[in-house]
C-alpha cells in the first residue's frame, strides 16, 4: 500500500469498510508484480463509485442491489461491471446497480448487509443480485451450511 496506515477499518456488520479517500496497492510476488489497483469507497464504504441513499433519487430508475466478490468489487479494474452496465444503459432504459459486493467476503457477509443496512434504512430497491466468480457461491454456502 501507498502508506503505513492502514485506511481499511473493521466493521462488524460487512467486514471491513473501504475508504472514501482513494489508495493505491500493489502485489508482488517472489519479485513478480501480480496487480496494481486502487482501494476507494462510497459513503457507506462498498466498492461503488457512486453513494448509496436508502431512497430512490429518480423513481423510474430499476435499482437492483448487487451482492458479490471480488470480481464484482473489482478493485483492480478501472470501472467495475456494475459501473459500466450503469453507463451502458443511460441513455435507453437506465439501471441503477447498488454494489455492495465485499472482496473475500461471502454469504454471511451479504445477510448482515440485508439485516443490518438494507432492512434496517429501508432501502427502496426493484431487485437483488447475486453474483460471483465461479464456484464461490457454493463455497460460501456449504461454509455456512456447516457451522448450523
Amino acid at each position: 500500500m501507498e502508506s503505513s496506515d492502514d485506511p481499511i477499518v473493521f466493521d462488524p456488520v460487512i467486514g471491513y469498510r473501504l475508504p472514501q479517500e482513494p489508495f493505491r496497492y500493489a502485489r508482488k510476488t517472489l519479485g513478480i508484480l501480480e496487480f496494481v489497483g486502487l482501494y476507494r469507497g462510497n459513503n457507506l464504504g462498498f466498492p461503488d463509485r457512486d453513494d448509496f441513499t436508502a431512497v430512490k433519487s429518480t423513481p423510474d430508475v430499476k435499482r437492483f442491489l448487487i451482492f458479490g466478490d471480488s470480481f464484482t468489487a473489482a478493485q483492480f479494474l478501472e470501472k467495475n461491471w456494475p459501473d459500466t452496465v450503469e453507463d451502458s444503459t443511460r441513455k435507453n432504459a437506465p439501471l441503477q446497480f447498488l454494489n455492495f459486493s465485499i472482496d473475500g467476503g461471502g454469504i454471511s457477509n451479504w445477510w448482515s448487509t440485508l439485516v443490518q443496512i438494507i432492512d434496517k434504512e429501508n432501502y427502496e430497491i426493484d431487485g437483488i443480485i447475486f453474483a460471483v466468480a465461479g464456484g464461490e457461491f457454493n463455497h460460501s454456502w456449504s461454509g455456512l451450511r456447516k457451522k448450523f
